[in-house]
């Protein structure tokens, strides 16, 4: 009986570990021992653990054959080794741990026809950046749409953040803030400015034509009812209207996006014959605080940093360059 169990149980183990290998080309229960990391992130959690087991119960079935086929080898050698090693170990401790190699491969093996039937549909193949093919279980299906998700396409997400006092632009900032002057603002010295007529850009059909300064010899009274404009600054800004003027002063009809530091800034670059960019703060400044001199009696709101589009304010001169 001994001679045909053991050879049984060799045959058996073998068997057992040729199954574990032949599993392992199955995707789902193979690790990929070559990107661990990657595997780990994308298995599913069923099928990693099936995978640990089928290398665990394959580490078992290797170290029952190895002892199995020494057991045999020692036992046909008859040597004084192997007679005294059994000697020494009490049957009862052999036969329990047997036992317990057996019982751990059996529930080891048992588990995979559970995991096998977990699995639903062959795996999808990712491609790495590197070309590499790396087999990924599918991850759980998605949750189908609701009528709650529906009523959400047309809403703004995330919400917009509601206005607080420290949004409001301060009344006493000019915005955007003039731009410091650079190398590249400087004129050439070939140019002027304002351009001659003859290289001015043609007016639009859409925009009313342009006026032309009075004749000379005209009295004052013809020459306030001409309407004469100020020079518009480089970059297409647009021009400033002046109904009337006087020897000393001009009246200057505010429009919309109008406040009193750009109406005095392109005053001023239209009296230097500059552009407004190349005129400094302080240059600005000082007539700032003359036009605010002039209109702080007359204007609608009684407040310099508050015009209304439509509202006339006075002009003094600029005066001359100090430069």
């Amino acid at each position: 009986m001994e001679r045909i169990g053991v050879p049984a149980l060799v045959v058996a183990e073998v068997a057992a570990v040729l199954g574990l290998h032949r599993l392992g080309h199955l995707p789902w229960l193979a690790i990929q021992w070559g990107d661990l990391p990657l595997w780990l992130a994308t298995v599913r959690p069923e099928d990693a653990v099936a995978a640990t087991a089928r290398v665990v119960a394959l580490a078992c079935a290797y170290w029952l054959l190895a002892t199995t086929l020494a057991y045999v080898a020692t036992r046909r050698s008859r040597s004084t080794a192997a007679r005294l090693t059994r000697r020494l170990t009490p049957a009862a401790v052999r036969r329990l741990a047997d036992r317990a190699v057996v019982f751990g491969l059996a529930g080891a093996l048992s588990g995979l026809p559970a995991a096998a039937g977990a699995a639903d549909g062959p795996p999808p193949v990712v491609v790495l950046d590197d070309g590499r093919l790396v087999v990924a279980p599918p991850g759980p299906p998605p949750r189908p749409a609701t009528d709650a998700d529906a009523a959400r396409t047309d809403e703004t997400w995330p919400p917009p953040r509601p206005a607080t006092d420290a949004d409001a632009p301060r009344t006493d900032e000019t915005w955007p803030p003039p731009r410091p002057a650079t190398d590249a603002d400087a004129p050439r010295a070939d140019e002027t400015w304002p351009p001659p007529p003859s290289v001015m850009p043609p007016d639009r059909p859409d925009r009313a034509p342009r006026p032309q300064p009075p004749p000379a010899g005209t009295d004052d009274e013809a020459a306030a009812d001409h309407d004469p404009v100020l020079h518009a600054r480089p970059g297409g800004t647009s021009e400033v209207r002046v109904p009337s003027t006087t020897a000393d002063t001009t009246v200057y009809t505010v429009r919309s996006e109008d406040n009193l530091w750009s109406i005095s800034a392109r005053t001023l670059a239209a009296a230097r014959g500059r552009p407004v960019r190349q005129l400094s703060d302080g240059e600005v400044a000082r007539y700032w605080v003359r036009v605010i001199d002039a209109n702080r009696a007359t204007l609608r709101s009684g407040d310099p940093d508050l015009i209304h589009p439509g509202e006339q304010v006075v002009l003094p001169s600029p005066g001359e360059d100090p430069r």
